[in-house]
């Protein structure tokens, strides 16, 4: 039995990470009525980015250079989200303040006060609406970003994943 990656599997397991952590957050938001804040969606970006460019890459492109960038450039996505979400879990532990938090200076406003009449509620970022295990939501994208930046990146640097099948088969 035959247990090695191929480019095609690495491809589609980055397409299904970024889909099910997608989905997930969208289920929390839809079914949960948890509102995202301003820092939560910005950390959805590079998970949509990653899903597109490897869904696309896996379906269209057998050139194993192009899989191997995407790979790497998908290691440099997580590493921004994990960032992103290392900025929102300091606006939530006081450790700094962002535009986005509550009692950072922002001034009474026209369209402030349109938002609030018309329901259209953003929860400030540093106000934590979910945690699991003494977690929050933002912790845990820290971590699941570092843990597949790391994986990806060691996808990426080595060669046995990227050969063709046939040579595979003749090592």
């Amino acid at each position: 039995m035959n247990l090695a990656l191929s480019s095609s599997k690495i491809l589609f397991s980055l397409t299904a990470v970024s889909f099910i952590t997608l989905i997930s957050v969208w289920i929390l938001e839809h079914f949960y009525s948890l509102t995202p804040c301003e820092l939560c969606v910005y950390q959805r970006i590079p998970y949509l980015l990653i899903f597109f460019i490897s869904g696309i890459t896996a379906i269209g492109s057998r050139n194993q250079i192009a899989r191997r960038l995407i790979c790497a450039i998908s290691s440099i996505l997580f590493l921004a989200t994990a960032s992103i979400g290392f900025y929102h879990l300091g606006a939530e532990n006081s450790w700094w303040l962002t535009a986005c938090s509550t009692g950072s200076g922002q001034t009474f406003s026209l369209d402030s006060v349109q938002s609030a009449i018309s329901g259209n509620y953003q929860p400030a970022c540093n106000e934590i609406q979910m945690k699991v295990f003494g977690i929050s939501l933002a912790g845990y994208n820290v971590i699941l970003g570092l843990t597949l930046a790391s994986i990806f990146a060691f996808f990426s640097m080595r060669t046995v994943y990227w050969l063709n099948l046939n040579e595979q088969i003749n090592e």
